[in-house]
């Protein structure tokens, strides 16, 4: 009851999270805007969930096995490394989906929701940072401290209900993504310092600012094909043609910058370990 109760109440947190802008929009504009706002949020975030669940569904039992066999000073080690592995995935499918924002919502939307492409850039960062923080919380949930889950997670909904009540009656669906994103973006922040006093959240800093890096580059070359196709070849055609060629840049820079190779050295160190 002591660690079950507050996790139920962290869930109902996430869906006051996930939710509560769509009802604060209906409240202060009408259902238009809503429907608009919630097809633009559902499909990009769906990207960083294909990302994010498979991910975090098998970093969990590794997590949580070595934890049990007492070897808990492996567990920021392999915190720190799923979290990697979530930057190197997640970051390129957050940028290729803001830079092809527009085309993408043309393809899988009808032509009356597709005015929300302009809410995507916020939306999934919010929800880049939100998952990447499922990873920094595992040692408060190893604790057994999910009142402070619970705790921050309701400084969070406070964060957005409020913001959104100030920023949704002026700027309408607009105002909330930008709330989103304050909120979702908050909750990592929070678990970064809280975990401090418990078992700390190791980010791989370097490794952060190479991905970022690769996929600054690989971006510029999205906007470039972007511009040179557009009109050109059909919207599909443009999606895949920059997809493959932002990969081939995005990991070519992964090897410049030795990312590659220092990941397969850490897994190669990780084993011989343990």
């Amino acid at each position: 009851m002591g660690y079950g109760f507050p996790v139920i109440g962290w869930v109902l947190g996430v869906k006051v999270l996930d939710l509560s802008d769509r009802f604060i929009i209906e409240l202060f504009r009408d259902s238009e805007e809503v429907g608009i706002y919630s097809a633009s949020y559902t499909l990009v975030t769906m990207g960083v969930l294909f990302v994010a669940t498979p991910l975090l569904s098998a970093a969990l039992p590794l997590i949580v096995n070595t934890w049990e066999q007492g070897h808990h000073e492996k567990i920021q080690t392999l915190v720190s490394v799923f979290s990697r592995y979530y930057l190197l995935f997640a970051v390129p499918v957050v940028a290729f989906t803001i830079v092809f924002g527009r085309e993408i919502v043309t393809v899988f939307l009808g032509e009356e929701f597709r005015e929300g492409y302009k809410i995507i850039p916020f939306i999934i960062l919010g929800s880049l940072v939100w998952n990447f923080s499922m990873y920094g919380h595992k040692g408060i949930k190893l604790l057994e401290k999910t009142r402070v889950m619970l705790f921050l997670v309701t400084i969070c909904c406070a964060a957005n209900i409020v913001l959104n009540l100030i920023f949704v009656p002026r700027y309408g669906y607009q105002g909330a993504a930008v709330t989103t994103l304050v909120s979702f973006g908050l909750y990592p922040v929070l678990v970064y310092f809280v975990t401090k006093r418990y078992l700390p959240w190791v980010i791989p800093w370097r490794s952060t600012f190479r991905i970022v890096f690769s996929v600054g580059l690989a971006s510029a070359g999205w906007w470039g094909l972007r511009w040179a196709l557009t009109g050109r070849v059909h919207v599909l055609l443009l999606l895949l043609i920059s997809l493959a060629a932002g990969l081939i840049i995005y990991i070519g820079m992964l090897a410049l910058t030795r990312e590659l190779r220092d990941y397969e050295w850490r897994l190669i160190a990780m084993r011989r370990r343990s």
